[in-house]
């Protein structure tokens, strides 16, 4: 378990620091040790890390059979965690197809208890502006904004709202988002279990 945690704790850094040869050697560590162990919770992080790879390539179709086979694994042993992974897997699925009725059906009320976390907000944010519901998804940048210290996905929060903010259009908004992200803009955005890779922050 422990080889297993530190295979993501590597993956992320090789992304933060765009090296991509060596979260790929990562992700095979992961992968091995998982296949060799047969604990439920090492496969679904092993299938939650391949989605998110898939998805820095661009294909959905793998990244959707990744996504299905880690959210089994944790149901298999009601592990915590596969329904945070199957939130950001998912919404990187809706919004690469970029279908508008699609990406509508899963957006959740503004009262749901998955809009908590503030990259939830910001994630939620982008979909609401990409449908044209401008209002809420500038409540929820500017919620979002508020709790931004206590999320530890803290770049890939910033990318988010980086985005939300654009299609929004609030110069205010743009600006506190670009003052939170000016230090780190020689760096890769990445959730901090390698399950979303943004980019560069500079973008």
């Amino acid at each position: 378990g422990r080889q297993g945690d530190a295979a993501v704790m590597v993956a992320v850094d090789a992304l933060e620091s765009a090296d991509r040869a060596r979260f790929d050697e990562a992700l095979s560590v992961l992968r091995w040790v998982a296949d060799r162990d047969g604990n439920p919770r090492l496969i679904w992080y092993a299938h939650a890390v391949a989605a998110g790879a898939a998805h820095m390539e661009g294909n959905v179709e793998q990244a959707l059979i990744h996504r299905v086979a880690a959210r089994d694994a944790g149901l298999s042993i009601n592990f915590p965690g596969w329904l945070g992974a199957e939130q950001i897997l998912l919404g990187q699925e809706v919004l690469g197809r970029n279908d508008h009725a699609e990406i509508a059906a899963h957006i959740p009320p503004e009262s749901s208890v998955h809009l908590l976390s503030p990259l939830a907000k910001f994630v939620v944010a982008c979909a609401e502006a990409t449908v044209g519901r401008m209002d809420i998804a500038e409540r929820h940048v500017r919620r979002g904004l508020l709790q931004f210290d206590e999320e530890s996905s803290y770049l890939l929060m910033g990318t988010r709202a980086g985005a939300a903010a654009a299609l929004l259009g609030i110069p205010d908004l743009i600006e506190a988002v670009m003052a939170k992200l000016r230090p780190w803009a020689d760096h890769i955005a990445v959730d901090s279990n390698a399950w979303w890779c943004d980019g560069p922050v500079s973008l």
